[in-house]
């Protein structure tokens, strides 16, 4: 953290809004806002190579896991005019993605792997989905007992000392709320 060197990525995006590194795929990954691309990938996190308009308006958060079996998978989540889109998942280190087939989350937010589970922030009254493969999403209303009152979650992270996860948002109580979700 002593020496910064400077990225080449204004070719890719006008503006970044985040980026993950895999140690197991020593790859970067990144979302942004560009005219020709919204998700680019990086081997060294200085030159970055455009991947597309995976998202037709804005790439908001990526993550990197697991699926089932354990093979590597990169989901994104982003703004796109089809809200099919709005999500999109990748299983050969970024090359191609492919979107759920209805819709899942209609405002998505946030991406987090944690708790061998993949979870979607968003901002409809659900609050939360999650997915045991990156691909088939559920609505966890119910099963993380949302129903106390968050339900515009606008991050989400995650605590391996703890185990647990932190979903902050709004609520039908109050103008802002933070809640924690043990394994």
């Amino acid at each position: 953290g002593t020496t910064w060197n400077i990225g080449t990525a204004s070719n890719v995006f006008d503006k970044f809004t985040k980026t993950v590194y895999s140690k197991r795929e020593n790859r970067w990954l990144a979302v942004g806002e560009g005219f020709y691309h919204t998700l680019a990938s990086s081997d060294d996190g200085i030159n970055w190579t455009g991947k597309g308009k995976i998202f037709s308006e804005k790439g908001i958060s990526i993550h990197y896991g697991n699926d089932l079996s354990g093979n590597g998978v990169w989901v994104a989540v982003g703004k796109d005019k089809d809200l099919k889109k709005n999500i999109a998942w990748s299983t050969d280190n970024g090359d191609t993605w492919q979107n759920p087939l209805s819709i899942v989350e209609r405002n998505p937010t946030d991406v987090l792997y944690a708790l061998d589970r993949w979870w979607i922030s968003g901002t409809t009254i659900t609050g939360l989905f999650w997915s045991d493969d990156g691909k088939t999403w559920n609505n966890s209303q119910y099963k993380l007992n949302h129903w106390s009152g968050v339900f515009i979650v606008n991050s989400i992270s995650y605590s391996e000392e703890i185990r647990s996860i932190l979903s902050v948002g709004n609520s039908t109580n109050s103008s802002y709320n933070a809640r924690v979700m043990f394994d």
